[in-house]
């Protein structure tokens, strides 16, 4: 069996699963039933609990409706907990169908206890070979992946969330799974790269890490590929090793916190924070002390958290959010700066400043820290400048800073200033709609894609243009994420859902609308959530029906799940295109010759009060 090479697990075992119950039906026991009608009972088997395998089970679940192998797939994610068994009873309780059975006592977990993990693989063992009431197995996680490949079993093994299936010994190579009952899926060099855009940014000469020591400790950090990272980059590895996959979390964060201490000690500029069990909520202050720590004893008179946590602002003044939870969880950080979701932040709480600029480029923070003459500071303040209507009211930019700039652009500048086209007024990017330039790039996008659809999301573009000559460099700033364009066939319901998510309040607060072409769309926000959408039609008016499949064009952000919707992207077979959106906007608008300046109705709301008023 061929192994997949997508990058979330979800997506192999969304895929894969159909073909398994075609391809592998001859290699269990046999049934009186034929194939075709043949009821498939299921398993389940994990490590312990992890909040990673609750929202990859829960698109599974997704993808199993959606194939019909199962009638009902919208199972809710546990509150206040990793564990995944509920997932399981609901499913066995609710999943309905005829062709897959979510076995009442088929839920094994070993709770992260290296002696009930031996157990629990006995008795699975036991139970496939002697019982022979299992017709398919549900790996989750190392551990239960390598207990389970290994073995020469009678049914199929879809092993998930895997963090290297080849370092964990899971599979052989990145080509073939080495058994035709077993799938798993691999995405080669992903976490070296982590490490290069790491040091990328910082430079750093000693990178620490710390792990467990054991075949499924190096295979679930990925450690190969750290290592290979660090020798391509010339830098020395600091190693820090303890057990951490245990019941005992706090005991699990003790240890990780010494390691930090030694690590620390041993002399390194960075840390690798990786899965481990230590690194709980609860315990992040205690565990990451020592590294904030450590930056002050160096020297660093201000800490500043370069984030992309999010956070609001009440009308009240009270803050909520991981971007405050992350301040709340750490000594003596002065600054703090976030992203991510929708509005402005700018506020002092305690001795931390707090900054979060907007949306799309339209406002610029700026923080102001008074020292006294021992370096202490004894003055905070942080502003929100507004770029689009009050750029006249920014200060003065620093003369030294803008001939820097100036000279490392300078080679750059002919391309950069190419003259494209002209706009009479202002365009901006609108996050609670369609706008003008959100189409300009969505028809771009669908037409480099020779696809019917074009979307993506609007926080995928950023800022405004000015009235004008329309430069090249504008045309990438705006579009500011050089991305490539993926394509892939996606049915009428897939749509309707990705736009009832879209129109979902809690959804629209973190994440925005989406900009698109080549069909129209109608919602009205003060039906209840899940049937916002009035209307989904072709450009032609033509209703798109739910099993309609139709080629949609999109950004490799959201075709790997980006915004919340990996359980509706995942699955879909995406291709690559290898093109990339920069040059292609640019090449797109060098041939139009003009930026449309109205929109043409493409997306309507019927609720006036939407987003400010709706459903709240």
């Amino acid at each position: 069996m061929k192994t997949s090479r997508y990058v979330a697990p979800v997506l192999a075992c969304l895929l894969l699963l159909p073909l398994l119950l075609r391809d592998c039906a001859f290699a269990a026991p046999a049934q009186n039933n034929p194939a075709g009608d043949k009821v498939w009972r299921v398993i389940y088997v994990e490590g312990g609990p992890f909040s990673d395998y609750q929202r990859i089970f829960q698109g599974l679940a997704l993808g199993l409706e959606e194939r019909g192998l199962i009638e009902n797939g919208h199972v809710p994610l546990p509150k206040d907990s990793e564990e995944a068994r509920g997932i399981w009873e609901w499913l066995h309780q609710r999943a309905g169908g005829n062709h897959l059975v979510f076995l009442a006592d088929g839920f094994y977990s070993a709770g992260w206890d290296s002696r009930q993990r031996e157990t629990v693989r006995q008795e699975v063992l036991r139970r496939i070979r002697e019982k022979k009431d299992v017709d398919m197995v549900l790996a989750f996680g190392t551990w239960a992946g390598q207990d389970l490949a290994a073995q020469d079993l009678p049914v199929p093994v879809i092993v998930s969330s895997v963090t290297n299936a080849v370092d964990a010994g899971i599979i052989p190579s990145v080509e073939d799974s080495g058994r035709d009952n077993l799938v798993a899926p691999i995405e080669p060099d992903r976490f070296k790269r982590q490490v290069l855009l790491f040091h990328d940014i910082f430079a750093f000469k000693k990178l620490g890490i710390a792990y467990e020591d054991t075949p499924a400790g190096r295979g679930s950090i990925a450690l190969n590929e750290i290592e290979d990272a660090a020798r391509e980059l010339g830098i020395t590895l600091l190693r820090c090793t303890d057990t951490f996959d245990i019941q005992d979390t706090d005991l699990a964060s003790e240890r990780l916190l010494a390691c930090h201490k030694k690590l620390v000690d041993q002399g390194a500029e960075a840390v690798y924070l990786t899965y481990n069990v230590g690194l709980q909520a609860g315990a992040m202050r205690r565990v990451l002390q020592p590294l904030a720590d450590e930056v002050r004893r160096r020297g660093a008179d201000i800490v500043v958290v370069l984030s992309h946590l999010p956070g609001t602002v009440a009308a009240d003044g009270s803050c909520a959010g991981e971007l405050f939870d992350a301040a709340d969880a750490m000594d003596a950080v002065d600054v703090m700066i976030g992203g991510h979701n929708t509005g402005s932040i700018a506020c002092v709480r305690g001795e931390t400043v707090f900054a979060k600029a907007g949306f799309s480029a339209g406002q610029l923070a700026h923080i102001r820290l008074r020292l006294d003459e021992n370096r202490q500071i004894v003055e905070r303040g942080v502003r929100i400048y507004d770029m689009m209507d009050g750029a006249e009211a920014l200060p003065p930019p620093d003369a030294a800073i803008q001939r820097a700039v100036d000279a490392v652009m300078a080679p750059y500048r002919p391309k950069l200033n190419e003259p494209l086209a002209h706009l009479s007024r202002p365009l901006r990017v609108e996050k609670d709609g369609e706008c003008a330039l959100g189409n300009f790039y969505t028809d771009g996008l669908r037409e480099a894609a020779k696809a019917p659809v074009g979307l993506f999301n609007t926080t995928s573009i950023f800022g405004f243009m000015p009235a004008g000559t329309v430069t090249a460099e504008m045309v990438t700033h705006v579009m500011c994420f050089d991305e490539e364009i993926y394509a892939g066939d996606m049915t009428g319901g897939q749509l309707r859902r990705l736009f009832e998510r879209t129109y979902a309040r809690e959804h629209w607060r973190n994440n925005w609308s989406l900009q698109f072409s080549g069909i129209r769309v109608v919602v009205d926000t003060r039906r209840p959530e899940g049937e916002r959408v009035v209307s989904l039609c072709r450009e032609d008016g033509t209703p798109i029906a739910p099993e309609t499949r139709i080629r949609v064009a999109t950004t490799d952000y959201i075709a790997m799940g980006g915004n919340d919707y990996r359980d509706i992207t995942s699955l879909i077979a995406w291709e690559n295109t290898h093109i990339r959106t920069h040059a292609l906007f640019v090449e797109f608008l060098r041939q139009r010759g003009a930026i449309p300046e109205t929109t043409d109705g493409r997306m309507r709301n019927l609720d006036p009060a939407w987003p400010d008023g709706g459903d709240e």
